[in-house]
């Protein structure tokens, strides 16, 4: 925002003083233009122009209890994959008239916390990516009824939303092209295994390995960047030959 000559903030009463209106008209002009005669309309946004004032989207947002901010939460910034899901998870909101707040937590045991901070912002909704909700927490969101969405991670609730693949299949299909590719010997390099995600993954590829007679003969685990995979595939070199094909999931 512009300040005065006094090096004050302009505010919509200094409008309105200006153009010789009331406040509540200004706040029209800004949020619901059709309600204000033309030539009215044109005088407020002309005098707010030449005082370089903005309208606070955030306040105005709180005074008609809809701020347009949505929050997304997440447990690792860093990984690349959640890296180009945030980039388009940012588009659609834009797109929506909505923006986005990221907020992340170092650790999974300290997302409510991070929750709870989030609602201090009173936004619209709430998007969590690859993290679990606690009974307390899914209780606390279903009374305010605030919209909440989890993704990439199965979550069971009647009230809210889960967005995310089937990983134990998706698995499996990995397995079954490796087998139908010629390849005999097998290896997975792969997150968190106590993870949803990379547990559920494991579960499938070695269903599918064994419904071809095959067994996964080498597990290591990393942390889903290229220097842990780099270092998962030295530690398997040194147990012995490599398997022909490993999963990196």
């Amino acid at each position: 925002m512009k300040q005065n000559s006094t090096g004050a903030v302009v505010t919509s009463k200094d409008v309105a003083r200006a153009a010789n209106v009331s406040q509540p008209t200004v706040s029209r002009v800004f949020s619901n233009p059709s309600m204000v005669k033309p030539e009215t309309a044109k005088k407020v946004l002309d005098t707010a122009r030449l005082l370089g004032y903005t309208p606070n989207a955030l306040a105005r947002g709180l005074n008609n209890n809809k701020t347009d901010l949505v929050a997304v939460v997440t447990v690792n910034v860093a990984n690349p994959f959640y890296q180009t899901e945030l980039m388009y998870i940012s588009e659609m909101l834009t797109q929506l008239g909505k923006q986005m707040i990221l907020l992340q937590s170092a650790f999974e045991q300290d997302l409510e916390e991070v929750l709870k901070n989030a609602l201090q912002y009173q936004v619209d909704g709430v998007v969590i990516i690859s993290a679990a909700v606690s009974a307390e927490l899914q209780e606390k969101f279903s009374q305010i009824g605030i919209p909440l969405v989890v993704f990439n991670k199965k979550f069971d609730c009647r009230e809210f939303f889960s967005v995310c693949s089937d990983n134990v299949d998706s698995g499996r299909m990995v397995a079954e092209y490796l087998v139908n590719r010629g390849y005999m010997s097998f290896g997975y390099i792969s997150g968190d295994l106590l993870k949803q995600t990379s547990g559920h993954r494991y579960q499938g590829y070695v269903k599918g390995l064994g419904q071809s007679g095959y067994t996964c003969s080498m597990l290591e685990n990393g942390d889903y960047t290229y220097e842990s995979g780099y270092d998962a595939l030295l530690r398997m070199k040194k147990k012995g030959d490599l398997p022909r094909a490993i999963f990196c999931a």
